[in-house]
């Protein structure tokens, strides 16, 4: 229906006009052959338009991407706030035109609440506004007032057309959020009419000049690269040449802001034991939300005053083309009647193109961010199992973010020494994971399995250090876990040797803290990745005991021998499992043992993790010189009853 009525128009005034625009943005080139039969042509352009804007109306003819710009960058915990909570309609134009309403009245109060809950971060905001290019004295700040101005201009324009009583204001911002049919087709016509009839070059100074498109330009980081200000439509590669995706390092005003803003973070936060830094991040992200929004707001407003710029133009008799300039973004060769759909496809390209490539600056900006200060604990399993990125500290409520690391309502948090993060298991719904680093590890440099924290790819980095000498706690443990007694756990022994076998599925991956840790208590021998040998002699080493990591590829746990000094028979040593200090997917637990004592097998000692794997310990009594050790890894649900049934 459409093409049909454009072409009806075209014929009639093919004759008389050929409408072009320019490239420079500095206004339309007017056809001198046209002006012979503007009376002729104003009687037919003018049922054309009327057709057409009862066709579609202005903002139902193309669409944006606020909805998709907004939920894929900006933070669900600040969103909340600023929409005060409220759901959004279903339908696209809708949910623009209350995002747009909630951004306008609520911005400004969410910002000072950031600035207010952030002392240190209380010249983000500022650092944006006020960033100013070398050798131009606009900022960020002036292009969103630009904006502003134009939609004043607009608004007077339209209050000439209408009645009295009737509101432009009401009317632009109906435009401006996206409402469908803001304009009759009567105000339409009565608009084109007066722009026809009258100069309006001191109306709308945006519209007569390239103002809104140099404005549009800086928001976006979007100046041409090729002179070709313009979009062509299925043409990829000659639109990402001449306006490539802009980067942090491009000198262009929003990437010299972002910069800014970063390095005030950077150099006023530190990672301090005990403050949560993620906490300050979520504030920094927070800070650059409320200006992302503003600046696609800015964006969007424009892209809707571009629409009835363009509207206006193509529907203008050709003498008076030159009161509205034509848009940069849209190909000289379509800003005329015959390619109206292909100008509006263009410059609906334009305005997409742009809002991803503030999204991509806004993206780079929390990236760099959340890496300045997790760097030490990065890894590919930490971010897949434990959810650990800006984003999902970006969703956060204030109860489930604290200041302080020691909040027990933190989700996640980080001060160098102490990290917690809220990661998955298998059939157990959500743990939360606290590891305190510094006594794990000799070098921060965390790596997750299945949810599970340990010391870099390996164990091979845990500190050498007497820190290793724990006493596992035991309390409680028995009256959790089938009231299996500590005296029902081993077989002492005088010297003599402890035979150790591992789990033939489930081989160590790492076994040098046994020969390091455990040689130093006895001698080692037969070492492998399924068992060793342990010779001890309990009377030289009374009362002490020795741990050292272990590593199966799943889990890192830690194996150890101790001894006591026992006043009614011979010194006794034995060997327990224990859970990596500090790791709360991990506990500690007696099983009573079904077999026992009939084959003189002993209680389980075991190591229960929160997802369900199991890892036991029994020892099988032989004599008082000799003691073997078995291990089994009951991983992915498959623990016997006698377990199961006391979890």
């Amino acid at each position: 229906m459409r093409n049909k009525l454009v072409k009806t128009l075209l014929v009639s005034i093919l004759a008389a006009t050929a409408l072009s625009g320019c490239n420079s943005g500095g206004g339309s080139t007017n056809n001198s052959n046209a002006n012979s039969n503007n009376s002729a042509q104003a009687a037919t352009q003018t049922d054309s338009q009327q057709s057409i804007g009862t066709e579609g109306g202005l903002l139902s003819i193309i669409g944006g991407n606020i909805e998709e710009a907004i939920t894929e960058q900006v933070g669900s915990a600040l969103w909340n706030l600023i929409t005060k909570g409220q759901a959004f309609p279903q339908t696209a134009a809708e949910w623009d035109k209350q995002a747009l309403i909630s951004i306008k009245q609520n911005i400004q109060q969410i910002e000072a609440q950031l600035n207010i809950q952030n002392s240190k971060l209380n010249t983000i905001i500022q650092d944006i506004d006020n960033t100013a290019l070398s050798g131009s004295n606009l900022k960020v700040s002036d292009y969103l007032s630009n904006i502003s101005d134009e939609t004043t201009n607009v608004e007077n324009l339209v209050q000439n057309t209408l009645p009295s009583n009737q509101s432009s204001t009401a009317i632009v911002n109906a435009l401006i959020t996206g409402s469908a049919q803001p304009l009759s087709t009567e105000q339409v016509e009565s608009l084109t009419s007066y722009v026809n009839n009258y100069s309006i070059s001191t109306l709308v100074p945006g519209f007569t000049s390239s103002k809104i498109d140099t404005t549009e330009q800086q928001l976006s980081c979007d100046p041409s690269t090729t002179g070709n200000t313009y979009y062509v439509l299925n043409n990829e590669s000659q639109n990402a040449l001449s306006h490539p995706m802009p980067n942090l390092s491009s000198n262009c005003l929003l990437s010299v802001a972002l910069n800014n803003a970063y390095n005030n973070l950077t150099q006023n936060v530190q990672v301090t034991a005990g403050s949560n830094v993620l906490y300050d991040l979520q504030s920094f992200d927070q800070m650059l939300d409320t200006q992302y929004l503003q600046i696609v707001q800015a964006l969007t407003t424009a892209y809707y005053l571009d629409q009835l710029r363009l509207y206006l133009y193509v529907n203008l008799q050709p003498s008076h083309q030159n009161h509205i300039s034509s848009l940069l973004t849209v190909d000289p060769d379509s800003n005329n009647l015959a390619n109206f759909s292909t100008a509006q496809a263009e410059l609906q390209l334009a305005y997409n193109t742009r809002l991803s490539f503030v999204q991509a600056l806004f993206t780079e900006t929390k990236q760099n961010a959340f890496n300045h200060y997790t760097n030490t604990i990065q890894t590919d399993s930490l971010a897949s199992n434990c959810n650990f990125n800006y984003g999902a500290i970006d969703s956060l409520s204030s109860e489930s973010l604290n200041a302080s690391m020691s909040s027990s309502g933190n989700s996640y948090g980080w001060d160098g020494e102490t990290l917690t993060a809220t990661c998955k298991n298998i059939g157990l719904g959500t743990v939360t994971t606290t590891i305190h680093v510094s006594t794990l590890c000799s070098n921060p440099n965390l790596q997750v399995s299945n949810g599970y924290i340990a010391c870099g790819p390996s164990v091979s980095n845990y500190k050498a250090s007497s820190e290793y000498n724990f006493t596992p706690s035991y309390s409680d443990i028995t009256n959790n876990y089938g009231g299996a007694s500590f005296d029902q756990l081993y077989s002492f022994y005088s010297s003599g040797n402890l035979d150790v076998y591992f789990d033939n599925n489930y081989p160590l991956t790492y076994t040098g803290g046994i020969s390091y840790y455990l040689g130093d208590s006895g001698q080692i021998s037969n070492l492998s990745s399924t068992g060793f040998i342990l010779n001890v002699d309990p009377g030289d080493q009374v009362g002490t005991q020795v741990m050292a990591p272990v590593n199966d590829g799943v889990h890192v746990y830690f194996i150890g021998e101790k001894s006591i000094y026992n006043t009614f028979s011979d010194d006794q040593v034995y060997m327990i499992l224990s859970c990596v200090p500090g790791d709360n997917n991990c506990q500690m637990a007696n099983f009573p043992n079904p077999n026992s004592p009939v084959q003189g097998q002993e209680a389980y000692n075991a190591l229960v993790f929160s997802n369900g794997d199991i890892i036991s310990m029994y020892n099988q009594f032989t004599d008082h010189y000799h003691g073997n050790y078995y291990i089994q890894n009951y991983y992915n649900n498959t623990a016997p009853s006698y377990f199961t049934k006391y979890l």
